[in-house]
């Protein structure tokens, strides 16, 4: 009986793992690589533009950025503004609770697009996007982060898509500096990541976006709970739950420095992780069709649970020895370790510390939550 159960729960997290991470990429690169074959025999026949149109008339655009003590990393930000192609914007900035001179740099930078909105007491970047989208003149929303920098026609990419009634948010691609410690961990996991989203983006199911860098139609935002702290999950649900189209456009690029050690790694995952638990209850409310609940279950539920199908193999392996097929778990199991313990920026030890950061987030989403505050890491 044990060992029925055993192996039954062995088989089953190890197909979950491998489904999660080789068998869904390879049925979605079917998938997409279908509808494309589909579109390009539709062009082939009608001759249409497949673009994306610019708009007739700009839309005016409020980019709106949530900074606590951001005063020594804004200036390249200043600097990616200052070349936009696009003229008609302006720059919501809100100071959340800022000790350092985050506000006086704004002013100090002498442009009259960059508006500041000071908040006396820090309550996190969900309210602050709050305040700044109420404060905000434009019809379309965009969100970045204070520090990074945006392409030359980073806007007119993301502007174009909103000429269709039906499109309710368009979310950018982040792309990250090279730095020691993310050049073989995390940017290799965010390329991975990026095919990943461009594929969803051509069966019409975006998941979520990145913080650097996502549109929203005005109309379509709808305030974030304070306690929030995965906006860039959150928001793209919040306006796909009013019928919306939420899109991906790979062409609209930002530029953000990534944590440059792997704690800093770590302590992001497991924020990101505690807030993906936190949303996960409103997410699943979130309607969806069946293509889009397949992505969300595959891409992103069973990454989470991710951590929790390990454990439950590496306790059915232990439990099955000496069959062959535990041993061959155990023994990648080890190896996997004994390489992380080797190289400490290694992928091996990436990968661990990232699991290990999603069950500290698990646990952590647990608590009652107090607010939406947190460290930004760099």
């Amino acid at each position: 009986m044990m060992a029925g159960l055993a192996a039954t729960v062995f088989w089953l997290a190890l197909g979950l793992l491998a489904y999660a991470y080789a068998i869904y990429p390879a049925l979605l690169w079917l998938a997409a690589t279908a509808r494309q074959s589909a579109r390009d025999w539709s062009y082939l026949r009608t001759a249409g533009n497949r673009r994306a149109e610019p708009a007739a008339a700009p839309p005016f655009i409020s980019l709106v950025i949530a900074a606590h003590d951001e005063a020594s990393h804004l200036a390249a930000q200043f600097e990616s503004l200052r070349r936009l192609a696009y003229s008609n914007w302006e720059a919501v900035y809100v100071a959340d609770g800022c000790s350092d001179r985050t506000a006086e740099e704004i002013r100090a930078a002498g442009d009259a697009r960059l508006r500041v909105l000071e908040l006396p007491q820090r309550r996190g970047k969900a309210n602050a996007l709050n305040q700044g989208a109420a404060a905000a003149r434009g019809e379309l929303l965009v969100f970045t982060d204070a520090g990074t920098r945006l392409e030359p026609d980073s806007l007119a990419k993301l502007a174009r898509h909103f000429r269709r009634a039906a499109t309710g948010a368009v979310c950018g691609r982040v792309e990250f500096d090279p730095a020691p410690g993310t050049i073989r961990t995390e940017a290799r996991y965010w390329r991975y990541e990026c095919g990943l989203r461009m594929l969803e983006a051509r069966l019409g199911v975006t998941l979520t976006a990145h913080g650097g860098l996502y549109a929203v139609r005005r109309s379509a935002y709808r305030r974030l709970d304070e306690r929030t702290l995965v906006d860039d999950l959150m928001l793209p649900m919040l306006v796909r739950a009013q019928g919306f189209e939420v899109l991906y456009d790979p062409e609209a690029v930002a530029h953000d420095r990534g944590p440059g050690t792997a704690a800093g790694q770590v302590k992001r995952r497991r924020r990101l992780a505690q807030g993906s638990f936190r949303a996960l209850y409103q997410v699943l409310r979130t309607p969806m069709n069946a293509t889009t609940a397949w992505a969300f279950v595959s891409h992103k539920l069973l990454r989470w649970l991710t951590p929790f199908f390990l454990l439950l193999l590496l306790l059915a392996s232990l439990a099955l020895v000496p069959r062959p097929a535990s041993l061959v778990v155990l023994g990648a199991g080890a190896a996997l370790a004994a390489a992380a313990l080797v190289r400490r920026r290694g992928l091996a030890y990436y990968l661990l510390g990232m699991n290990l950061a999603y069950l500290q987030g698990w646990w952590r989403s647990l608590r009652p939550p107090r607010d939406g505050t947190w460290e930004r890491v760099r």
